[in-house]
């Protein structure tokens, strides 16, 4: 495989599976409260963020991936409440309320900040678009993104299944 259809397949793959199934669960109507949602955001931010970056310190390069993509979110609070409480713990602090669609995303409500799941999802799907763009035209992103796929490979449907047959 080339290095351009690497590029190619990190990209079609993140928007077919990670990115779809995200969207998919938000639009059903019950739960009401968006856990999986969440969940798999913080995971498909988890995965773009080896891409990006290609370094193993998860905390560097998650919180640098919102820096970088979602600049409107606090990283530090986004990567211990989300990333590291809901996903191992399935807990948050008392600094978030998750919600679903509540227009009031990211608004303070007295000590408490409103994070809407429909409105995370637009959010990342900008960084998404953008990041689909850095590691496909700068030299060091894409490197990065090489290198990682190299070394961890991405989900693909189907794609060993000739190799069985």
């Amino acid at each position: 495989m080339t290095d351009e259809q690497k590029l190619q397949t990190i990209i079609h793959s993140l928007q077919e599976f990670p990115l779809r199934d995200i969207k998919l669960i938000n639009q059903q109507t019950n739960p009401e409260f968006p856990l999986a949602t969440f969940i798999l955001c913080s995971c498909f931010l988890d995965q773009m963020s080896g891409f990006r970056y290609n370094n193993n310190n998860v905390g560097y390069r998650y919180k640098q991936f919102i820096i970088d993509y979602m600049p409107q979110y606090d990283a530090e609070k986004i990567y211990r409440d989300i990333r590291c409480r809901l996903v191992h713990n399935y807990s948050t602090t008392k600094f978030f309320s998750l919600t679903r669609h509540d227009p009031r995303h990211l608004h303070w409500y007295v000590t408490i900040v409103i994070l809407s799941a429909t409105h995370f999802i637009l959010d990342i799907e900008n960084a998404f678009q953008q990041f689909s763009n850095d590691i496909l035209k700068d030299p060091k992103a894409k490197r990065n993104a090489i290198a990682w796929y190299d070394k961890y490979n991405i989900l693909q449907m189907g794609a060993n299944l000739s190799s069985l047959i």
